[in-house]
Parts: structure tokens; sequence; C-alpha cells
């Protein structure tokens, strides 16, 4: 045999070996983005809930409200909390400025509105920096880290 048809033998039983290591493989199981679910959630709640829309980019969101009555949005409010503390743990925590409230039975609204106000100059409408830990969201734990817009009010 001459040194090309040696190399070519030698190629063929080379892809005769790995060629069934590769097409034997199963993919890899695609792994949710539980932080998109966990926003496109949110975002279906908040259209539910009748008193705004949420929109969001990466992890800033925009909140939309198109109802001003300010006991439906309280109203509503109470609603989601309830809704989001059955889907995550109680030692998930919303950041805002310097102040940690736990996503908890003992969540103040009133605490939580109060220092909206003041990262907005005392305005309802406005952009301010936020941070969320979402503890065992379906498992698992991340964060959200970004702004929030508010308008409509």
């Amino acid at each position: 045999m001459s040194k090309v048809t040696k190399k070519v033998w030698l190629i063929l039983i080379i892809v005769a070996l790995a060629l069934p290591m590769f097409v034997g493989c199963k993919p890899e199981p695609e792994v949710p983005d539980y932080k998109a679910e966990f926003l496109k959630e949110l975002k279906n709640e908040v259209k539910d809930s009748g008193v705004a829309t949420l929109t969001y980019t990466g992890d800033n969101l925009t909140v939309a409200f198109t109802n001003s009555n300010l006991a439906a949005i309280r109203s509503a409010a109470k609603g989601l909390v309830t809704t989001f503390k059955g889907k995550v743990d109680n030692t998930s925590e919303l950041v805002l400025g310097d102040d940690t409230f736990k996503l908890n039975n003992a969540l103040d609204l009133d605490a939580v509105k109060t220092k909206i106000l003041s990262l907005t100059s005392g305005n309802h409408n406005g952009t301010f920096a936020y941070k969320v830990n979402v503890k065992n969201y379906q498992g698992q734990n991340f964060t959200l880290s970004g702004e929030v817009t508010i308008s409509g009010l």
C-alpha cells in the first residue's frame, strides 16, 4: 500500500470510531431561563390587575398605570404581593435605595410607597433604581437589578 492509501485508511478508522460517539450523544436538556419566566409571569399578573401594564427590557421595568384610583392600585399591589409570596421564599428581598424589604407577611406596603416617593422626589411618576433578590422561584435563586420607570399617575 502506498502512503496515501494508509493515510486514507487511518482517517476512515478514526472517523468510524469517533462518529458513533457524537451521533449517540443525547443533547443536553434545555435549562429554562427562570428570570425571564418570572418577569413574564409578573407582567401577566400586573396586566390582570387591571390598574397597570408592565413592560421590560432586560431587568429595567416600566410600569404604566391605566387607573389613577389609589385605592384600586393599593388593592392590586396587595394582590400581587400575595400571589408572589406563594411563589418565592419569604427571604426574598426588595432593595430600594438603602432600604431592604423582605417579601414576607410583614411587608409594609406603606413603607415601600413612602420609599418610592422619596426616590422620585415626591412625585408618583419617575425613575429609580431597584434590586430584587429572588429566592426559590421554581427552585432557583436569581437577582433582578435595574431601573423602574413609573408613569400614568
